[in-house]
């Protein structure tokens, strides 16, 4: 598997997400709400999709104290579109359960999504997870992006963290196989 072809673009995806929170200056916006940890493929330079997690943890958060977040968010206008779920009572296989505020930016392309998971406690399974992939050799981090950049280009939606567990856990060894195994493709 050609490697470079594989990193290269991930790193110019991620110094994108850089720049981007940078300008926005989210993350001192989201830190006045909780501990801000970032999650997913930006923290792990895995990146494929523009599309950036992170969790505010926090044990106080509350539906009214989330949307207060939202609105501070809103009022800066540097996105342009906004979302809010209540996950918190009801949870959905393979997401925190908590409150997501999602931020889009708009176009001219790039767009960019934020995916803000406000959640009580910090998620460690999803953490010791996040270890692991750091921790993976280099041929292992090359299928994650392999498969990432495959489901992308199919136009499927397969959470990152089902592609990690196939990678470091469930014993898939190349992009076919792991297209092949249904029971990973779990997110389309």
């Amino acid at each position: 598997m050609e490697t470079d072809a594989l990193f290269a673009p991930a790193r110019q995806i991620k110094a994108e997400a850089d720049a981007l929170l940078a300008a926005s200056g989210l993350l001192d916006t989201l830190g006045t709400f909780g501990r801000v940890v970032f999650a997913g493929s930006y923290s792990l330079n895995l990146m494929v999709n523009r599309d950036i997690d992170v969790y505010v943890i926090n044990p106080a958060h509350t539906r009214h104290s989330v949307i207060g977040a939202l609105n501070v968010l809103i009022g800066q206008a540097f996105f342009g579109g906004y979302m809010f779920y209540e996950w918190d009572a009801v949870g959905m296989a393979g997401l925190p359960t908590g409150y997501y505020v999602g931020l889009k930016t708009l176009p001219p392309e790039p767009r960019w999504k934020f995916d803000c998971w406000f959640v009580h406690a910090d998620l460690s399974t999803r953490t010791e997870l996040i270890g692991r992939v750091a921790a993976a050799t280099n041929d292992q981090r090359a299928l994650i992006l392999g498969i990432k950049r495959a489901a992308h280009e199919r136009d499927l939606v397969v959470l990152g963290f089902t592609i990690y567990e196939a990678v470091l856990r469930g014993g898939v060894t190349s992009v076919a196989a792991f297209f092949r195994a249904a029971r990973f493709v779990t997110g389309v």
